[in-house]
């Protein structure tokens, strides 16, 4: 026999390959960012852990496969013929929850985790979204832009600062301290509620329906309620 043959027949007669990258990634996805690991994964599979490695080299980068996943499939722009701030609300309100309270998917984003190769399909599809309503491409770019600092950023603070997704963790904590420093901190514990608003999700969306105004009425136009 030849070596040729011999080698398909090895082949032929190895465990055959039951597992796709889609597969890892989506069960890596359900275990969650923070708990995976390789051995989780190929347990939930039914596989080895050798049998991963031929798909992705560690855990580290199972991680930043699933973050960009994530990322893809909850930034599509859902286009029902909306007002442009509802889409523009839509598109930083998904940011906002995909980042704050998940240190592991900021990590990564911030690290290069999200090649551009990942990410232009998703603008391409905003700009066209936003040039059926009357937007010039440089007009819609920069609203892009500035949608992506305010929540990007705003979901950095809140996760820092401990806001869990559904409630400011944090304020407890703030209130703590300005009570037991009110005479240090005067003007801080006066505009207690506007500085828990600037860690959590109301300071968020306060500072996006400025933004919004502002583009409106550069526009001529009025905030879609």
């Amino acid at each position: 026999m030849s070596r040729t043959a011999a080698s398909e027949t090895i082949r032929t007669l190895g465990r055959p390959n039951k597992i796709t990258l889609a597969a890892i990634v989506a069960t890596a996805a359900e275990i969650g960012l923070e708990e995976v690991t390789m051995a989780e994964v190929a347990k939930r599979l039914d596989v080895s852990v050798g049998a991963l490695y031929r798909h992705v080299r560690n855990r580290s980068e199972l991680q930043g496969l699933v973050v960009q996943a994530e990322f893809r499939r909850k930034l599509q722009p859902q286009d029902t013929g909306q007002h442009w701030t509802e889409l523009a609300h839509e598109y930083a309100n998904l940011l906002f929850t995909l980042f704050a309270g998940n240190p592991a998917l900021i990590a990564e984003y911030a690290g290069g985790g999200f090649p551009p190769s990942h990410e232009v399909g998703m603008i391409e599809s905003y700009l066209e979204a936003m040039d059926r309503r009357g937007f010039g491409q440089a007009e819609a770019l920069d609203l892009i832009r500035d949608l992506r600092a305010i929540a990007i950023g705003s979901a950095v603070v809140a996760s820092a600062m401990g806001w869990d997704g559904e409630r400011g963790t944090a304020t407890a904590e703030v209130d703590a301290l300005l009570d037991e420093q009110a005479d240090e901190l005067p003007m801080l514990a006066s505009q207690r509620e506007r500085y828990r608003a600037t860690i959590t999700r109301p300071g968020f969306e306060a500072t996006l329906d400025r933004l919004l105004a502002t583009v409106a009425k550069t526009r001529g136009e009025h905030v879609a309620t």
